[in-house]
């Protein structure tokens, strides 16, 4: 912990390749940050300066809301506006890991991705299957390799861990009847992102997420994906997205 100016304690976290200095007013984004306490001395990278009066003012304008989810929603987008700056952003994604390659799996809210996410721990029983982040995993450019990262930020659920996989995929997925899955060019898979992410309403902002989405495209395979609800999906994803023929 250090002591901002006015000498109250702030606490310092290590997630997304970043430090981040902050200290939780209220228990539920003080549980999920806990496990990302760090000791580092390094100086922070990211400064989250939201206070008590903000998120009282966003829960007058969504009254069904806690005022601990208050704080969790403002901390959570002000450090993904923030990463944008530091190599890396948010998609709104379940990110699992399968030997030590991470699996992002969009798809608008209710579509099923958390679903399949615990099918791949279903399917591949015995096997460490470990959830990254299952609802807002950061991807992050790390000396030229674009990895899935924990944050404390995961939606309604507190599936995250602090640790981070070199990701082999990105697939999008629909409900179907039966499982297909096919790879998309670049062109097909930015529209089918970019509402799975931030909107920056300042223009340099979103031209620089554009450009690091264009990076991310280069890199990354994106695949589009027809499934169900069933183990026999998990399998399908998997072998192809690993590039195996199953």
């Amino acid at each position: 912990m250090i002591c901002d100016s006015g000498g109250s304690t702030v606490g310092i976290y290590e997630f997304a390749g970043c430090v981040v200095s902050y200290e939780p007013l209220y228990g539920l984004l003080r549980r999920r940050m806990e496990t990302y306490r760090s000791d580092t001395e390094r100086q922070p990278d990211i400064t989250l300066a939201g206070t008590k009066e903000d998120y009282e003012k966003l829960r007058k304008q969504y009254p069904h809301l806690s005022i601990e989810e208050c704080e969790y929603s403002c901390a959570g987008a002000e450090f993904y506006m923030k990463l944008l700056k530091h190599q890396g952003f948010m998609i709104h994604a379940s990110a699992v890991e399968k030997e030590g390659k991470a699996y992002l799996f969009s798809a608008p809210s209710g579509t099923g991705k958390s679903t399949h996410a615990q099918l791949w721990r279903q399917t591949f029983k015995g096997e460490p299957i470990r959830i990254i982040n299952d609802d807002k995993p950061a991807v992050c450019l790390q000396n030229g390799v674009f990895y899935a990262c924990g944050t404390p930020c995961s939606g309604k659920t507190d599936k995250n861990e602090n640790r981070k996989a070199p990701i082999q995929g990105l697939c999008m997925l629909h409900r179907g009847i039966t499982n297909i899955i096919q790879k998309i060019t670049s062109g097909e898979a930015l529209p089918l992102i970019l509402p799975q992410t931030l909107f920056y309403g300042d223009e340099e902002e979103t031209n620089l997420l554009l450009s690091f989405l264009d990076r991310f495209l280069q890199s990354v395979p994106v695949y589009k994906m027809e499934c169900t609800m069933e183990e026999e999906a998990a399998k399908t994803a998997y072998f192809c997205m690993k590039g195996e023929e199953k």
